[in-house]
């Protein structure tokens, strides 16, 4: 029965094809066949009317000649002239209406008799009578007149019945095609009308119910239930339909499987690749990624552990089943595997570097590696990842502290320098010279002043040098701590500043130095951009931080993309692994929040 179904509809169809275009080729002719003489029939009536107009033409002339004969009055040769200077072109149109070519020829000698009969004895008649040639109304030249004329209407009555014969003929032979035709059609959809039903009863039976089981059997498979199936009983085509069904539905259900398992595993991977993201905590990542993995991998336990530089390994994160968590107990290598029955390891490199090892355990027989392997490498790659940006970010911190340090330092040793040498000497010498002063004798007044004038620009550049000794390090936050020196930033500010210092003890260094200079930014780029009438600053420790912000009432819009001063301050802050926000709304002021971890001291 393979291709069975297919030949016999292609046959059938083919049948089908041929009689129905048969029977509308038959229609077709018969249409055209019908039209046509229809066209002639019209054509036919033309020629009649053309013959008829001709010949009361004819009419006319000799009627027109005839009168002019017997009275001789002009009147009676208007209508003669008229119809003389008609006939060229109805002549013309009989000739062209004519379908039949015998016809036509008739036609064309009709035609050339009348013009015969006017240029030959209606004109020498009418001219003889107005000549008064008395031969012009002899007996011998009107019989042969007369003669003439009843020739010609004779050749118009022949002509007249030539073409109603052919009309005739021609409305008979349509018929008979017609009664053909109707025959032909009656007979053709008779057996139209057989194929067809015989057609439809085996379409039903062999395609349109298998096919409807097929449609119903397929919505339940759409409704997801992929374990149905269909019986494999139909014939031909209908039986390769039901078996391809059937593959494809034992298909479907594995790739719904295997969909299952990857959809939860790329869920899992985007989880942990999350945190990774997030920069949590190594300890929380390595429970999440020793958690994930065992739910995954369906493994009753899972164990994620470091290899030492002494040796040793220790176990960092532990995932168990319910009823296998008593079972996964131990900080080394071998301690709680016991009853275990197989595992698998995957290794942990980090930067080319052996750092340790994932472990799925299993309490059943079975060889673990095919099945776990593949889908440990993507878990185990994000967990070196972790590790690796997590090294790269706390030598990064460090380094950063340290040049924060060292810089902080060298400013430190600077403002040392400068109080404890350069300002020194400067207040010795403007000592000095107010003696010198002083011993100027009266009458050397222009001396006096010269040393005056000396002694007040070294006061100046004295004034100048604390004021950049307070900007390389202010000795109050060393001397009293950043209370003292915010009090003292805000005492120098141009702009009234608000002061909610709750900082009760001192804090490490670094984190002084930082918020000292945060809040002195802060405050410079306020007083030159911000146009505000006021500046707050409030500092206070949360939760292990120092919380510092300082805001103003300015006009705002204040970008750190735009200024490198906000950059500079989110550097600084960065490097004591800290953050720093930026609010800064048009028109409503801006508010600048630095947080700063406080160690314990």
């Amino acid at each position: 029965m393979r291709r069975g179904l297919t030949r016999r509809i292609a046959s059938a169809s083919t049948m089908l094809a041929a009689i129905i275009g048969g029977l509308f080729a038959v229609l077709v002719f018969a249409i055209a066949d019908d039209r046509e003489t229809a066209r002639l029939a019209l054509r036919t009536q033309q020629t009649l009317a053309n013959a008829n107009q001709l010949e009361r033409l004819l009419v006319d002339i000799e009627t027109g000649e005839r009168g002019y004969l017997l009275t001789g009055e002009q009147r009676f040769l208007v209508p003669w002239t008229a119809a003389r200077r008609q006939v060229p072109a109805v002549g013309r149109d009989l000739v062209q209406s004519t379908a039949v070519p015998e016809q036509r020829q008739r036609a064309r000698s009709l035609v050339e008799g009348v013009e015969a009969y006017i240029a030959d004895y209606s004109v020498p008649l009418v001219q003889a009578v107005r000549a008064g040639e008395p031969m012009a109304r002899s007996a011998d030249g009107l019989d042969e007149r007369r003669q003439q004329i009843d020739s010609i209407r004779e050749q118009f009555t022949q002509f007249d019945t030539s073409e109603r014969q052919l009309a005739a003929e021609r409305d008979a032979d349509a018929r008979r095609t017609v009664l053909w035709a109707l025959g032909g059609a009656v007979a053709g959809t008779i057996v139209s009308v057989v194929l067809i039903a015989v057609f439809a009863v085996y379409v039903v039976r062999y395609l349109i119910r298998p096919v409807r089981h097929a449609a119903r059997i397929s919505a339940t498979l759409a409704g997801g239930d992929l374990a149905v199936r269909m019986p494999e009983t139909g014939p031909g085509e209908v039986g390769e339909l039901e078996r391809a069904f059937n593959t494809m539905g034992r298909s479907l259900e594995r790739g719904r499987d295997r969909l299952s398992r990857f959809g939860a595993e790329q869920a899992a991977l985007r989880r942990v690749a999350t945190l990774v993201a997030r920069g949590v905590a190594q300890q929380d990542l390595f429970t999440a990624v020793t958690a994930e993995v065992g739910s995954l991998l369906k493994v009753d336990g899972t164990r994620l552990q470091q290899y030492r530089a002494d040796g040793s390994v220790v176990t960092l994160a532990v995932w168990a089943a319910a009823d296998a968590a008593p079972m996964l107990i131990g900080d080394d290598a071998s301690a709680g595997t016991a009853e275990f029955r197989s595992s698998v390891s995957v290794p942990i490199t980090v930067e080319g570097r052996l750092w340790g090892q994932m472990t799925a355990l299993s309490t059943k027989d079975e060889d673990m590696a095919a099945r776990v392997e593949s889908h440990f490498a993507d878990f185990t790659d994000l967990v070196a990842i972790a590790i690796a940006n997590g090294q790269a970010r706390a030598e990064l911190l460090a380094s950063r502290a340290r040049v924060v340090a060292a810089t902080d330092q060298a400013r430190h040793q600077i403002e040392r320098d400068l109080h404890d040498g350069v300002q020194q000497q400067l207040v010795s010498l403007a000592l000095d010279l107010r003696v010198a002063e002083a011993d100027v004798p009266p009458e050397a007044e222009s001396l006096r002043n010269d040393l005056q004038e000396i002694a007040d620009g070294l006061g100046r550049v004295l004034v100048d040098l604390r004021e950049l000794s307070r900007g390389i390090h202010p000795a109050i936050l060393s001397e009293a701590g950043l209370p003292a020196a915010l009090r003292a930033l805000a005492r120098r500010s141009r702009l009234p500043v608000e002061l909610d210092i709750g900082i009760e003890s001192r804090l490490p260094q670094q984190v002084e130095v930082t918020a000292y200079f945060v809040a002195a930014e802060a405050l410079a780029n306020a007083a030159k951009y911000a146009q505000a009438r006021t500046i707050w600053i409030r500092a206070a420790i949360r939760e292990g931080q120092l919380v510092l912000t300082i805001g103003d009432d300015g006009v705002g819009g204040a970008d750190p993309a735009r200024g490198s001063g906000l950059i500079g301050l989110a550097d600084r802050v960065a490097a004591s692994a800290g953050t720093v926000s930026v609010r800064s709304p048009r028109d409503g002021g801006t508010e600048i929040t630095a947080t700063l971890p406080v160690p314990l001291q």
